[in-house]
């Protein structure tokens, strides 16, 4: 047993549903010095073309760190909801931003989403 410590994470969704205990996330963790020093990787992380990382730089509005952050789309964890400090978010990300995070997130994994959407798309036909 080890006790943690506080870290930001990005809620995957906001468990409003009532029967889950706990909350999927990814983790969020500060860009360190290290982290620039391996040029070709650092370039394709500010370029939003890294598959595991998701850049946040600092100061931008709504996201609530003060320093440049990644979002760890290879840390994928749940918490329980009374792990989660305060009745508001830190901060937020915008439509285009969590859509990214979840195409990066399905390679990522490997999911074939592909079976569920053409399902989806024939029962809406069906309507």
């Amino acid at each position: 047993m080890a006790e943690g410590r506080l870290r930001p994470v990005l809620l995957l969704h906001d468990g409003t549903r009532g029967e889950h205990e706990d909350v999927i996330c990814l983790r969020v963790n500060a860009v360190k010095e290290r982290h620039r020093r391996v040029a070709a990787t650092w370039r394709r992380i500010e370029m939003q073309e890294h598959p595991f990382f998701f850049l946040l730089p600092a100061g931008r509005r709504g996201s609530g760190l003060a320093r440049d952050s990644v979002i760890s789309l290879s840390s994928v964890g749940a918490i329980h909801k009374t792990a989660i400090l305060g009745p508001r978010p830190a901060g937020q990300l915008g439509r285009d931003e969590m859509r990214a995070i979840s195409d990066r997130l399905s390679l990522v994994l490997s999911l074939d989403l592909a079976p569920k959407i053409a399902a989806r798309a024939e029962e809406l036909l069906r309507r």
